[in-house]
């Protein structure tokens, strides 16, 4: 047990520094080749498609005996759980609110949605 707190708290590090500049750079180059300061949090969407998507396969993984649930379990809790982040998402969605703009909202709502679940689904099919 001690171990997998280790294992979890060292992803978890990882996980973060993950985020920090896989998500800065994503938004970063999407401002660069739209020539304009987006306000739109593309780091933050880019970072929780790929951890959904990599949760996905490991959920996978573990179902079909291909990956021990324990690991899954330590991979998906530290470096997906810390690379995907739904509090800068919700942070974003209270703003909107807060501004009533309701079809920003639904957009940014969706737009995290979606593909966050699309890409569990396909790391699910990949899995297989």
């Amino acid at each position: 047990m001690m171990l997998e707190l280790v294992a979890i708290a060292v992803l978890g590090g990882v996980g973060t520094l993950i985020r920090f500049h896989f998500g800065g750079y994503v938004h970063l180059t999407i401002n660069r080749v739209f020539l304009e300061q987006s306000k739109f949090p593309w780091g933050t969407l880019a970072v929780n498609v790929v951890g959904s998507l990599l949760l996905g396969l490991l959920a996978g993984w573990a179902e079909s005996g291909r990956l021990d649930p324990q690991a899954a379990m330590v991979l998906g809790a530290g470096l997906c759980g810390s690379l995907t982040t739904l509090s800068a998402v919700t942070v974003d969605l209270a703003e909107c609110v807060h501004d009533r703009k309701w079809i920003k909202l639904a957009v940014r709502l969706g737009a995290n949605v979606i593909p966050g679940l699309a890409a569990v689904w396909l790391g699910l099919w990949l899995a297989e």
